[in-house]
């Protein structure tokens, strides 16, 4: 059958519609009231469940507020603990443990930029300046901009060197490098000096004048500078310059001319700049020696220690201006220097002033960063044929003769491209033990011993001496041979070899003397001399630097009745003069 309602059919026994629920077989009068009754249970129904669905919202929506802010309290406390534990572990000096947690520290809140500043101060305190600008360019993308104004600042003055100076300035490699030798217009012979490199060198960032801001020191090469000698060719001069940031923007504040002639002016080279740190005060020091030693006798000295302070390099020692000579003698100068060095404690160099008078620095006391070391030694110099006499007899030179000067320029410590001993020492790399042999020693010493034996031997039973060592331990020995008529005026005057040919190194006093090696048997850069008379004894060291002789007195005194002169188990090795075979060993 079929409702009589909606049409559809039904089953024959069905009691109501299953598509619309009309009742078969029921009065309208009874299908109303069904209808009626439906409708209040439907509405009865439906705010109930409404009711209830709302309630169910809201209960989930505080549950995930609250669970959010309970995450966010535990991500806030984690967050700061890993940066409180950082600091802790800088207070430690824990370098390695606190990088790690301050790394963590980002990782929960990238946003925050007090871990990104703690970095970049551990990785500049360590000497990583890549690390700090990275750590800060991170910043600058993550950061708020309106919160990263400090760390943008710090990254432009991080980033100057590589994107502005280097761009504009060019950049200087490190390595090793050849300067030939050329006429000047003297008709003589100088050093042509490196051209082929120029601009920024090497830089530092720390704040160099305790104002609380980092400041940006650049080392910057010019090699255009005016001849030292007033001749026409362009000489290389290391320049200091230091940029801050002003008003957003890094700006060079001071220029300074610290090394000056240098990388391509003597025969041998010894420079460099270096900074120490004392009483929290930070000391930019640095010195440049040009050793000549073929074409002339001397060197050309410049050295500084300075300081930053409101926005200039101050001077606390040291010359404005380079001077040459072939020795020094004590002036202000050198005692500034002195005074100031040891109040750094840098102990050796003072001393070396003292007894040198050179206000140079040797690079062997400790400090806190080498910025730039650079080393030179003529190498391929032939004394034959560097010398051509004219009919005049005024010399002639032939510049391919000298050979060349090899530089090494290296930011930060020595090399071992170069020989440190040599160099360091006292500069006496044109010495070489490969090339000194027997047959050498006997050609250019033993006309030497020939010529004092034949000035002062009479004839009588007086005995001429000569003594034979490596004073100096840089592979050739010296020659000391004794002058003079008696006990009363004898000398001894000391030669060495250099590039194959003898030369002097000055005379020490002969009188009632006697030599010996050091009480470890010869391994000190020295020899003791010892001179004893009527009870009187006077002990002294004889050394070599910077190419003379010295004497350093150590002990004077008299002697009781029966005390004895010094004496050890290592005399110097000596023969008479009429006996060269000493030279032959």
């Amino acid at each position: 059958m079929f409702c009589k309602k909606c049409g559809k059919q039904i089953k024959d026994d069905a009691r109501f519609c299953p598509y619309c629920g009309t009742g078969v077989g029921l009065s309208d009068e009874t299908q109303s009231k069904i209808n009626s009754t439906y409708m209040k249970k439907k509405k009865t129904k439906w705010p109930l469940v409404l009711a209830f669905f709302v309630l169910a919202i809201s209960v989930g929506i505080a549950m995930s507020y609250a669970g959010r802010k309970a995450d966010n309290v535990k991500k806030n406390n984690n967050y700061q603990a890993l940066v409180d534990a950082g600091n802790k572990y800088i207070e430690d000096l824990d370098y390695e443990k606190a990088e790690d947690k301050y790394l963590k520290a980002i990782s929960i809140e990238p946003k925050k930029k007090e871990p990104y500043i703690k970095l970049a101060d551990l990785y500049m305190a360590q000497g990583k300046q890549k690390k700090a600008t990275n750590i800060l360019k991170k910043a600058v993308k993550n950061i708020d901009a309106d919160e990263s104004t400090e760390l943008q600042q710090r990254y432009d003055l991080y980033t100057y060197v590589d994107n502005v100076l280097i761009p504009k300035e060019g950049q200087c490699k490190e390595g090793k490098y050849e300067c030939k030798y050329e006429r000047n217009s003297y008709n003589g012979i100088s050093v042509k000096s490196l051209q082929s490199q120029k601009g920024v060198m090497n830089w530092n960032i720390t704040d160099y004048d305790n104002d609380g801001y980092e400041e940006l020191l650049v080392l910057m090469l010019k090699n255009n500078e005016a001849d030292y000698d007033g001749l026409t060719e362009k000489r290389n001069a290391v320049y200091l310059q230091m940029y801050k940031m002003v008003n957003g923007r890094v700006t060079l504040k001071d220029e300074y001319r610290g090394l000056y002639p240098v990388l391509g002016y003597g025969d041998d080279e010894n420079a460099g700049i270096f900074l120490v740190i004392k009483d929290n005060k930070t000391y930019i020091c640095g010195s440049n020696d040009e050793l000549a030693h073929t074409y002339a006798d001397g060197s050309t000295i410049k050295s500084f220690v300075l300081t930053y302070e409101n926005n200039k390099f101050v001077e606390n020692a040291g010359q404005t201006e380079p001077i040459s000579g072939s020795d020094f003698m004590p002036d202000e100068t050198q005692q500034k220097m002195i005074e100031t060095l040891t109040k750094l404690g840098m102990n050796k160099d003072a001393e070396r002033i003292k007894e040198t008078g050179k206000a140079v620095f040797e690079f062997q006391d400790s400090v806190d960063k080498i910025l730039l070391r650079i080393q030179g030694k003529n190498e391929g110099f032939d004394m034959d044929k560097a010398y051509r006499n004219t009919v005049n007899l005024i010399p002639e030179y032939n510049p391919e003769a000298f050979g060349k000067v090899v530089l090494q320029i290296k930011y930060g410590g020595i090399t071992d491209s170069v020989s440190k001993e040599n160099l360091t020492d006292n500069q006496s790399s044109s010495k070489s033990s490969n090339s000194v042999t027997s047959d050498t020693y006997l050609a250019e010493y033993g006309p030497i011993i020939d010529a004092a034996y034949s000035k002062y031997y009479d004839g009588s039973i007086q005995v001429m001496n000569y003594y034979f060592y490596d004073i100096d331990k840089d592979g050739v020995k010296e020659l000391l041979v004794q002058n003079g008529t008696c006990e009363a005026d004898y000398t001894y005057q000391a030669y060495t070899i250099q590039n194959n040919k003898s030369k002097y190194l000055g005379e020490i006093s002969g009188f009632h003397t006697m030599f010996y090696k050091d009480e470890n048997g010869g391994k000190e850069k020295y020899i003791i001399q010892v001179q004893g008379y009527m009870m009187g004894e006077t002990i002294s060291h004889i050394e070599i630097n910077n190419g003379k002789i010295e004497s350093k007195e150590v002990s004077n005194r008299q002697l009781g009745q029966d005390e004895e002169y010094y004496s050890n188990s290592y005399p110097v090795e000596s023969a008479e003069t009429t006996d060269k075979s000493l030279l032959q060993k």
